[in-house]
């Protein structure tokens, strides 16, 4: 079967209640946990809205089930909102909350988790736990591949926010021109 993270960016924030400061309280669309203030942030993060499974507990969902033995891929993003050395533990688990593969991660965008030779008919369940600091998780996938195999299979596309996109550019008519290593007294 098909393999797929829902809100894996974070960016529905139906049925979330909005607080101060960009923060939102609730469970995120998709997902279950063991706690829910200060859940999103809608201004922190490369690319906002980011989760806080600090406050969230066990943050965990079902992501599908396996036609056939494949290795299991996770990806996702953490970044280190209160620059406090963020640990997260990631888990790939079956449908009975066995551990398939586990790790802790750091700050750092396209993190991976593998776990391997995973048989079919399998439940697939993602499982995230901040275990130092206040960790953001963002931009949550998860593919499968032929074992052993490098290439993906089935990566699942990741939600785009439909939110505009702004291109800016700065003039700055006091800079000098740096030619080969010279400098001219000419505004570039």
């Amino acid at each position: 079967g098909r393999l797929e993270v829902v809100n894996g960016d974070f960016s529905d924030l139906t049925g979330l209640t909005q607080g101060s400061d960009g923060w939102y309280s609730g469970m995120p669309n998709g997902w279950t946990g063991s706690g829910n203030a200060y859940a999103v942030h809608s201004k922190e993060g490369a690319r906002p809205p980011i989760c806080n499974p600090s406050q969230l507990g066990r943050l965990s969902q079902q992501v599908g089930m396996l036609d056939k033995t494949s290795d299991v891929v996770l990806t996702f993003d953490v970044s280190d909102v209160f620059n406090g050395e963020t640990v997260l533990k990631a888990f790939i688990l079956d449908g009975k909350q066995n551990q398939l593969a586990s790790g802790e991660f750091t700050d750092g965008g396209r993190q991976t988790l593998l776990a391997k030779q995973v048989p079919a008919g399998t439940a697939i369940v993602i499982l995230f736990q901040a275990t130092q600091s206040t960790p953001g998780l963002d931009n949550v996938s998860v593919a499968v591949r032929e074992p052993g195999s490098t290439a993906l299979v089935a990566a699942q596309p990741r939600a785009v926010a439909d939110a505009p996109i702004t291109v800016a550019a700065y003039f700055i008519p006091a800079c000098r021109q740096i030619r080969a290593g010279t400098k001219t007294n000419t505004p570039a």
